[in-house]
């Protein structure tokens, strides 16, 4: 399972499945290594309880969050660093 290849606690996962839905859940994992892969991301299972807790409260976009994707591209990081940058200032 790539849950546990990238060293994400089986709780965390459990949790992001009960509170989105295992569909919601796959596609934020997605996300999540596609950040972790940009070296965006040091902790894959901090990240999915924030993204989770931000759901709870209704202000989860999960899909701004894929539509921003290609900036975390190495490719994007070289052509102005945008994701980098706005993981630093706090945006999605």
């Amino acid at each position: 399972m790539v849950r546990s290849e990238l060293g994400m606690s089986q709780h965390a996962w459990a949790q992001a499945c009960v509170v989105l839905g295992q569909t919601e859940a796959v596609t934020m994992l997605a996300a999540i290594c596609a950040r972790h892969a940009a070296g965006d991301v040091k902790s894959l299972g901090g990240l999915m309880r924030r993204m989770v807790e931000l759901h709870e409260r209704g202000e989860l976009r999960l899909d701004r969050t894929l539509f921003g994707l290609p900036r975390c591209s190495p490719r994007g990081r070289v052509a102005g660093g945008a994701c980098t940058r706005a993981v630093k200032e706090g945006r999605k």
